[in-house]
């Protein structure tokens, strides 16, 4: 048997698979069996990976962007609460740990699952916007993710490039 090597990252594939193993497109019904040394095409619905946007694709899944904000909103109330009583002043500590590493988790799995990163860039990606979440307050976290969601919808709402 020979292997399929995928168009989108490169990955060479058994040719018993219908979907890359490591980006998870789909390849075409009709493709037949190939050497490793040509590529897999993919099918037409999941074949648009260039950008047809004057504004380039944001790092991050805007899920994610999202995820950031709403966790460093829900944090914020905790750590707010927390520096009016001198007794919750413990607590920041605690909540900037659970908030960094649950946006870490979060952002992590999103990457991988939803986007279908590698799991090196997928790590990176969580562990930035995780880090950007653990500052205190509302601050880098949302602003961070705000960006990245405005860049998203910027992508897909300004017209192509034009040749």
């Amino acid at each position: 048997m020979s292997d399929v090597k995928c168009s989108r990252c490169g990955h060479i594939n058994p040719s018993t698979v219908d979907r890359c193993e490591r980006c998870y497109y789909k390849f075409d019904k009709a493709l037949s069996p190939m050497s490793s040394t040509t590529s897999a095409r993919v099918s037409p619905a999941k074949s648009s990976t260039k950008s047809t946007s004057s504004i380039p694709k944001p790092p991050i899944h805007p899920l994610s962007a999202i995820v950031t904000i709403a966790l460093d909103g829900v944090f914020d109330a905790i750590e707010i609460g927390s520096t009016v009583t001198v007794m919750g002043l413990p607590l920041i500590g605690v909540t900037i740990i659970a908030s960094g590493v649950t946006c870490f988790v979060t952002v992590s799995m999103i990457e991988r699952f939803v986007s279908h990163k590698d799991w090196g860039e997928a790590l990176a990606l969580g562990l930035g916007m995780g880090v950007l979440a653990a500052v205190p307050y509302v601050f880098l976290g949302t602003a961070a993710g705000t960006l990245a969601l405005g860049w998203a919808g910027l992508h897909k709402l300004l017209p192509p490039k034009t040749p």
